[in-house]
């Protein structure tokens, strides 16, 4: 709800002196403050009363959920200026100051009181009678919906979120304890205690202690869903940070939305990017999408390349697609081929088959599919004497090409997201150091650095976001991210319509015959 106040800097702005004790900080909100937390954040009456938004002169209503107080005014009530307004600060010390408020404009009014607070509220006037602007809805509610509002709007600032105190914050990870990643959930467990042991021993985020909690990964997606729930709803949580979300994506990043609990840097190759984008969830590394997109510009540029040195050029090239769920990574191939201008296929477009419809023989192949799918095509391949280019995202890169026939030796290229583990141990002091210090475990070095590169985004927020720490503020700070230099990965960015940090891949080159991985390209961007 943008209740209350008037846009603008006047109305209820100016610095905050702490009229409240630190006590009040860790207070726990009442239950009308609470009922009133839910009307300012949702616009919605925990009652189940109506709450109706008046806007402008013309008197046109909307439900208050479509414009919930801390949509503008932030879950700070601090207010933040977007698209030419700046909602005031509706903190209580900034709404009593006892000297009042002067406008720009030269209009002044005394301080607030609750009564003058219900008035604007419903009334839409400040406390010398003059109207709030234009953009400051009135609202209906009842009379109790009010006193429970103006009881939260007093606590506004005050209220931290959960797992924050004035001495620590609280952050927690999602990791398999038990299977076939029991040993991956153990070395990111073992890296991101190393890297907050680190953080804490330097004296922490503005003196506040990093404390990790693990919460357990149920193989069922379901199961980890509802795990993960049940820990966030009892447990004082602030963010999640490199949690393992293969198969429970979807039902992860619908919880995180729905409890408004930021996740930073989760281990996955399904980040879920659909419209509108999920504002809680930042992916540092890219899923298959990127990778077939990175692939396809590299394979681009070896073409370009081949005709500047007068080499032969075909220009043919297929998507061998075996299985349905790659859907989304072939078109973003054809997508990117055409961005690219890059005429393939017979037909002058890329082309995409069935395994078993395989019959033209192109110079480059994208492979998509794994397991039984993938040797099948080597095989066929082989039995034909064709040895294509073939480009394959490293996420489905197993002992099927391994075992590829000594013909296709050099011509596998694999598109990974970060450097295989030798190649990225050698280039990351900082892990290194961490694992010297602090006896990590030996395997999994690739997940590990990938993991310390996403809580190095996450404690850089922390520190941006200043003393005054909130989600929200967590949040805005990441959305701001251009090129930041973490030592790990490539520059992460991110913005209000990107969730995804580094965009692209690495080539490496497969050598068949001794199974060696020799790096085939630096850094390759899918956009």
């Amino acid at each position: 709800m943008r209740p209350i106040v008037q846009y603008g800097i006047g109305c209820w702005l100016g610095c905050l002196p702490m009229l409240i004790g630190l006590s009040a900080f860790a207070a726990e909100l009442t239950p009308q403050e609470e009922r009133g937390k839910t009307i300012y954040l949702e616009g919605t009456s925990p009652a189940g009363n109506e709450i109706t938004a008046v806007i402008g002169d013309a008197g046109a209503e909307v439900p208050a959920a479509v414009m919930p107080c801390g949509s503008c005014h932030g879950p700070d009530g601090r207010g933040r200026p977007e698209g030419g307004i700046s909602p005031s600060d509706l903190t209580w010390p900034a709404l009593t100051k006892p000297y009042g408020i002067e406008h720009p404009s030269g209009r002044q009014h005394p301080p607030y009181d609750l009564r003058m607070l219900k008035r604007a509220i419903t009334m839409g006037t400040d406390p010398a009678g003059n109207s709030l602007h234009v953009a400051m809805p009135r609202y209906r509610l009842t009379h109790q919906d009010a006193e429970d509002l103006v009881a939260y709007v007093q606590r506004l600032g005050t209220d931290l979120d959960p797992g924050l105190s004035l001495d620590s914050i609280t952050l927690a990870t999602q990791l398999p304890r038990e299977g076939r990643f029991a040993a991956l959930g153990t070395a990111i467990e073992a890296v991101l205690q190393a890297y907050f042991d680190d953080v804490n021993e330097q004296g922490g985020i503005y003196s506040r202690r990093i404390n990790l909690r693990v919460i357990a990964a149920p193989d069922a997606a379901d199961d980890r869903a509802d795990m993960l729930r049940g820990q966030l709803e009892t447990e004082e949580i602030f963010a999640l940070v490199g949690s393992f979300l293969p198969g429970a994506e979807e039902q992860v990043a619908d919880l995180v939305e729905e409890l408004r609990t930021p996740l930073v840097g989760p281990f996955t190759q399904d980040p879920q990017l659909g419209w509108p984008l999920n504002p809680y969830v930042f992916y540092l590394l890219p899923g298959l999408e990127d990778l077939g997109r990175a692939m396809v510009s590299y394979a681009a540029e070896r073409s370009d390349n081949r005709t500047a040195e007068g080499g032969s050029n075909r220009t043919a090239a297929d998507i061998v697609d075996a299985e349905p769920r790659f859907e989304a990574t072939a078109q973003a191939i054809v997508a990117r081929a055409n961005e690219l201008d890059w005429p393939m296929g017979s037909s002058g477009e890329l082309e995409r088959i069935e395994l078993a419809e395989l019959g033209t023989t192109p110079d480059r192949v994208f492979l998509l599919a794994s397991g039984e799918q993938q040797a099948a095509f080597f095989q066929r391949a082989a039995a034909a004497g064709w040895y294509p280019q073939v480009f394959l995202p490293g996420s489905l890169f197993g002992n099927q090409t391994f075992d590829a026939p000594a013909g296709f030796d050099d011509r596998i290229f694999l598109a990974f997201p970060t450097l295989p583990s030798n190649q990225a141990a050698a280039s990351a002091r900082e892990y290194r150091d961490l694992a010297t210090r602090f006896s990590l475990p030996a395997k999994h070095v690739t997940a590990q650095i990938a993991t310390l590169a996403s809580a190095h985004v996450l404690i850089e927020a922390l520190k941006r976001a200043g003393r005054e720490l909130s989600r929200s503020r967590l949040i805005e700070v990441l959305e701001g991210f251009s090129e930041f230099d973490n030592g790990l990965t490539p520059l992460v960015t991110y913005g209000p319509n990107r969730r995804v940090g580094v965009q692209g891949a690495y080539l490496i080159a497969l050598n068949v015959s001794d199974h060696s991985l020799v790096p085939a390209s630096g850094w390759v961007k899918s956009r």
